[in-house]
């Protein structure tokens, strides 16, 4: 448990970090922006200002919302899928999967990042949500 005292310090490690993760920076712009809140007179301690902290805040940001989604997902009744995949030139397939659903009268948007494999077709990422859930 966190004490008092480390509560805010933590809260703008967590903000900038996921404001990197957000704005597509990379790791390496954590600690100007560490800087920056300490220039406004923000005390953010000097512990966590690395990029390897960065990393771990944005991880731990990640398994949240993902863990979040999957609770959507499993107890929303229906769920609509929109897929759009490429390949560059090493053959190598990116696939962007949006799902959304309706959960007490809100709907829910999440990008999901399925299994690798091969192929991604219909089949493929119907067993990988009948897997993951």
């Amino acid at each position: 448990m966190l004490n008092t005292a480390a509560f805010p310090k933590m809260t703008y490690l967590f903000k900038n970090a996921h404001y990197l993760a957000k704005a597509g920076r990379p790791y390496s712009d954590f600690k100007s922006l560490c800087l920056l809140d300490k220039s406004k007179g923000i005390d953010i301690g000097a512990t966590y200002s690395t990029d390897k902290y960065c990393q771990k805040f944005i991880k731990a940001i990640a398994d949240t919302e993902r863990v979040k989604q999957e609770d959507i997902i499993c107890s929303s009744p229906f769920i609509s899928i929109i897929s759009d995949g490429s390949t560059d030139t090493s053959c190598k397939e990116a696939e962007i999967v949006l799902l959304k659903s309706s959960l007490q009268c809100k709907v829910i948007s999440a990008n999901i990042v399925p299994f690798s494999c091969q192929y991604i077709t219909c089949n493929n990422l119907k067993k990988w949500l009948i897997w993951k859930h």
